[in-house]
């Protein structure tokens, strides 16, 4: 959920109505939003970033609280009571999407497991390290189960055309985000990426590509080496038949050896 697009107040009513549709089996995922979307509805990085920060004080305090108050920037909430009143308890998970060891570790303070992408398994093995670090320093414990990456999948029973087209989705992504002042050569460890000197670089790690044996072995292998205990994969943007047949092979032949494998 990209939350600065909405009102926090709607964000709890709609996150506690599926909590209880999914019979407490709701995970929550937070992310800020990057500058071209945010642009579309005259946002900066600068007042979204705010907002981003300002709203998740306001959900985390909804999830152990039914009854919000708040005074800041942007909002100014007294006594607000939503329905459907209370999230099922435990409350459910939360996921924040990260870019630099700073956001990291402000996750961690918030209880919150992280994703993260584009940067190589070395950089992001760093962010993750200051998780951890954050985490022990506050008593919980943060193993895989807390970590997730996100990379591009390119699949294929020819590995040469999976190849291809791996090349051809990295230059597509490089279009994209060619507008992105987060987007630098070397990331920054500073704390929260639109700040100067912070920000993320890709890397070709992010690009996975293969037969489903060779995928399947790549990712586990990053996941190991960073310690990850969750993948989210990108298999492509559009709707055609070879996405189609990419998410029959990653289901049916990749996600079984993935389950298999161990992750400490």
């Amino acid at each position: 959920m990209v939350v600065p697009f909405y009102e926090p107040w709607r964000i709890v009513e709609e996150l506690m109505m599926l909590d209880h549709l999914t019979n407490g089996r709701l995970e929550i995922g937070f992310a800020a939003g990057v500058p071209q979307e945010l642009a579309r509805i005259g946002l900066g990085m600068q007042e979204s970033r705010e907002r981003f920060n300002e709203a998740l004080e306001i959900l985390d305090a909804a999830l152990v609280n039914p009854v919000i108050n708040h005074g800041g920037k942007h909002w100014k909430l007294e006594n607000l009571t939503l329905m459907p009143n209370v999230f099922r308890q435990p409350s459910p998970p939360k996921w924040t999407t990260v870019v630099s060891t700073g956001s990291a570790q402000k996750s961690a303070q918030r209880r919150s497991k992280i994703c993260t992408g584009f940067e190589s398994v070395a950089r992001i093995s760093e962010i993750f390290d200051v998780y951890r670090e954050e985490a022990a320093q506050l008593g919980f414990a943060a193993g895989p189960d807390q970590l997730a990456i996100r990379r591009n999948i390119s699949i294929s029973r020819d590995a040469a055309e999976a190849r291809e087209e791996s090349q051809a989705a990295k230059a597509a992504t490089l279009k994209v985000v060619a507008g992105d002042p987060r987007v630098v050569d070397r990331a920054s460890s500073l704390l929260d990426a639109p700040r100067a000197g912070a920000g993320f670089s890709l890397h070709d790690d992010d690009y996975i590509a293969g037969t489903p044996a060779q995928v399947a072995e790549q990712v586990i292998d990053q996941c190991r080496k960073c310690g990850a205990g969750h993948f989210l994969a990108m298999l492509g943007r559009s709707i055609s038949a070879r996405r189609r047949e990419a998410l029959t092979l990653f289901g049916e032949e990749v996600l079984p050896q993935l389950r298999r494998a161990q992750i400490d």
